[in-house]
């Protein structure tokens, strides 16, 4: 019987049925006949063992034998074929993926799992298997891992290893794991920027104690799991370096040919935290043992240690030219083993003509990498420039010290005398910004090129200032507040070099001179401390180049008692882009400002009634204490060795240099550097004698805050220091100093706002708990820092500027 069963509406008469679930409910059902033997035309053969299966579900679902049975192989028409190069365990094992889509992986078995997986072409599997080690890598495993993965061809696998080995180097170097990278691994680790070393020495250590290392006799079972003949897939992953289990604690591996190619005892994985087992040390490696000519001959002679054929090679990947020139003299050139290879003498040689003669010698045609790498700072020339004499004149002297031969030497002087100025480095060359000459305030500038050591003016500012200060960001200068000879200003402009013009930028929210200002990489330029002719700031604004990107408008800048320079700009920026951010602990002016890791410091200055010596370090990255605060968090950090007002602070090749100043009583010509306890101390330099004694001084300050003082005895011209110094008692304890009196001085942290008040100051600067993110800490990354006396000035006294120029 049929019937009509079309419809005259416009309902589709025509439609497709789909079952959803076909698939899901069917395919399980694959595995099932074939546990049965039923509908199999192909038998696995594995050591032995056998194994059923399907040719069209393997060929659907695994590469290998897709190529296999549709490719006219004469495997195709046979119902037995032997598969030599798998285990029977894995063969097994993906035989059910092929039918389930599912593998079990263990630590036990992933790398017979990636292995298998390589060999069947099965990339998901593998791919799975790299991610799966990766997330277990630890100290341990790390170098053999890599090495795995580079026979495999893992190279996101070996990426990884590579990115952890860089980051981790100094805790590898410690470790007994760093004595079984090849010669060829471990230059390719050297060549690498990105390894990241607190300094080169630590690096030049590594290869000597790496070189001198003699690999003990193979033990007769490692001897014979090298000897078993493998098969020809296997071959790699067999002779590689010493593989291990990856085996968690209380599993037990697999038997298969795979479990017994793999040393055992050599290394785990953890499923604990990643890298739980490292550890840092900061002490240096001993230095080599010193010896006479005929014991070092007789050594030498004796020794057969094959990886001493690196040493040239790995010298040449140390970067010898950022090393102190006290390093190379005391410690590379004495080692025995460098001195009887004429390549390695040949590299000192050039050490040493581009520590001596660095405008002689090109880096770009030298045997070494002369950039610093990644974690290390960079090292830099010092220069101090012009400041007072001892009769208080200004003066044009220029002074530059070198951090890798340790010593100052007098350069081309100014063609102005110059006082209380900013100086700041941009494209390698030196700017001297404003300042004094002694009657009237500056608004030129010069510029000095160290390559042809020559002073040229450039175009001048908008504004007349002393006691500035100033900063490079994104390739232009920055110059904030100062003082034109009748007030604090709080007006700043910025200059381009390749258009030589100054421009004014939106004013900071308060007049400050005798401030510190400094930028930091991310974009934000920071204006700290100072004072506007009375009040003495803790406060601290945040400027971002951002938030200016509106149109500028023009208008004619008020020079404020300082006319405008050649090439001045009076375009104006929209205002409103200084915000305020977490206070100093301390009040300061006439402070030095730095910046060093990431970190802002701020040291010494005058508090409005004693000299500081105390130092303390601003973290942009950390969140308000709580809701509506401000951003940021200053540390107390342990006080230099003398009060400094004036004093200049510089970062060079990881340190920070306290240089000059006036400590209440005279004028300075003493240094003092900040660095890791464990660092070279120039015990030679504590003697250096200062230069003036005053019992009465005129306080000019920063030209608006005059005062005289008559001096007390030097025991009571001191600051607010760390309360952890030992033997340290303040005249006037500082609230740092009051909120931990009664306290556990062992605690790790006290944090919080500070409730004791300062002296009394402008509502816009009070010191209250709600709007302070302070703290003294105990566990900052340089709380193992000391202040150690370091070479005096030689032409100066006083205050100075000072900028640092990269040495490469």
């Amino acid at each position: 019987m049929s019937f009509d069963i079309s419809r005259k509406d416009s309902t589709r008469s025509n439609v497709r049925f789909k079952d959803q679930n076909l698939l899901k409910n069917s395919f399980p059902n694959f595995e099932q006949i074939r546990r049965n033997g039923k509908l199999c035309d192909v038998t696995l053969i594995a050591d032995g063992q056998q194994f059923s299966a399907h040719k069209i579900v393997l060929a659907a679902t695994i590469p290998y034998f897709d190529a296999m049975f549709l490719s006219n192989m004469s495997e195709a028409s046979k119902r037995e074929i032997y598969i030599h190069d798998l285990d029977p365990s894995m063969l097994e094992a993906f035989i059910i993926f092929a039918y389930t889509g599912e593998i079990q992986i263990t630590p036990a078995n992933v790398q017979a799992v990636l292995i298998s997986a390589s060999f069947l072409q099965i990339d998901s599997i593998r791919n799975f298997c790299c991610k799966y080690i990766e997330e277990r890598l630890t100290l341990e495993n790390l170098i053999s891992v890599r090495s795995f993965a580079s026979s495999f061809l893992c190279s996101n696998l070996v990426t990884a290893c590579d990115q952890l080995i860089y980051a981790n180097f100094e805790a590898l170097m410690d470790s007994p794991i760093f004595y079984s990278l090849t010669g060829p691994e471990l230059l390719k680790m050297l060549e690498s920027d990105d390894l990241q070393v607190s300094s080169e020495d630590r690096v030049f250590h590594a290869v000597i104690a790496w070189c001198e290392h003699e690999e003990p006799p193979p033990t007769p079972k490692t001897t014979a799991i090298l000897t078993t003949p493998p098969t020809a897939s296997l071959q790699k992953f067999r002779s590689s370096m010493s593989l291990q289990s990856l085996c968690l604690g209380g599993e037990t591996a697999s038997k298969s040919i795979f479990d017994k190619s793999l040393p055992p005892d050599i290394m785990s994985m953890s499923a604990g935290p990643k890298f739980a087992c490292l550890r840092t040390s900061n002490q240096p490696l001993p230095p080599p043992l010193s010896v006479s000519k005929t014991e070092a001959s007789g050594r030498l002679e004796k020794s057969q240690n094959p990886r001493l054929k690196f040493l040239p090679d790995l010298l040449a990947r140390v970067r010898l030219p950022l090393l102190p020139a006290r390093f190379i003299r005391d410690v590379v050139s004495k080692n025995e083993f460098i001195r009887s290879d004429i390549r390695c003498r040949d590299l000192l040689d050039e050490t040493r003509d581009m520590l001596l003669l660095p405008d002689s010698t090109s880096p770009k045609s030298c045997s070494f990498i002369c950039r610093p790498r990644r974690g290390q700072e960079v090292p830099g020339v010092i220069y101090a420039v012009g400041g007072i004499t001892a009769d208080g004149d200004c003066q044009s002297i220029v002074e530059a010290y070198h951090p890798l031969l340790d010593r100052w030497e007098v350069v081309e002087s100014m063609s102005t005398q110059r006082s209380r100025i900013a100086v700041v480095v941009l494209n390698g060359c030196l700017y001297a910004i404003g300042g004094l000459d002694g009657t009237s305030r500056l608004n030129t500038v010069e510029r000095f090129d160290p390559k042809t050591g020559v002073w040229h003016r450039v175009a001048s500012m908008n504004y007349r200032r002393s006691a500035l200060g100033a900063a490079v960001l994104n390739g232009r200068i920055y110059v904030c507040g100062g003082y034109d000879g009748v007030a604090s200003l709080r007006t700043c402009e910025v200059y381009n070099p390749d258009q030589n013009r100054w421009q004014v930028i939106p004013s900071m929210t308060e007049c400050r001179s005798a401030g510190g200002v400094v930028a930091l990489p991310d974009g934000r330029l920071f204006a700290i401390g100072g004072h506007n002719g009375l009040p003495i700031f803790a406060s601290v604004e945040c400027y971002h180049r951002r938030g200016h990107n509106q149109r500028p408008t023009a208008a004619v800048a008020a020079t404020g008692g300082g006319g405008v320079g050649t090439g001045a700009s009076t375009t104006v920026m929209p205002s409103g882009v200084w915000r305020q951010v977490a206070p100093m602990l301390n009040r300061r002016c006439r402070h030095g400002v730095a910046t060093l890791q990431g970190r802002i410091f701020a040291a010494g200055g005058y508090n409005g009634s004693i000299f500081l010596r105390s130092v303390e370090m601003f973290d942009p990255s950390a969140g308000p204490l709580e809701p509506g605060g401000l951003i940021g968090q200053w540390t107390e950090l342990s006080s230099m060795k003398t009060p400094r007002s004036r004093v200049s602070l510089a970062a060079s090749a990881g340190r920070l240099y306290a240089i000059g100043g006036f400590d209440g009583e005279r004028n300075l010509n003493t240094v003092e550097c900040f660095q890791r306890r464990e660092g070279r101390i120039f015990c030679d330099y504590e003697t250096a004698k200062p230069n003036r004694k005053a019992s009465v001084f005129h306080l000019m300050s920063d030209d608006d805050l005059e005062e005289s003082i008559e001096v007390e005895p030097r025991k009571s011209v001191c600051s607010m220091g760390f309360f952890g110094d030992p033997g340290y008692t303040p005249a006037t304890p500082s609230p740092v100093m009051r909120l931990a009196e009664g306290l556990d001085l062992h605690c790790s942290c006290v944090s919080g706002g500070l409730n004791c008040p300062l002296p009394s100051t402008s509502a816009g600067h009070s010191r209250t708990s709600s709007s302070s993110a302070s703290s003294v800490c105990k566990d900052s990354q340089f709380f193992d820092w000391q202040w150690v006396p370091a070479v005096p000035l030689i032409a100066h006294e006083g205050g100075v500027g000072v900028g640092v120029i990269p040495i490469y």
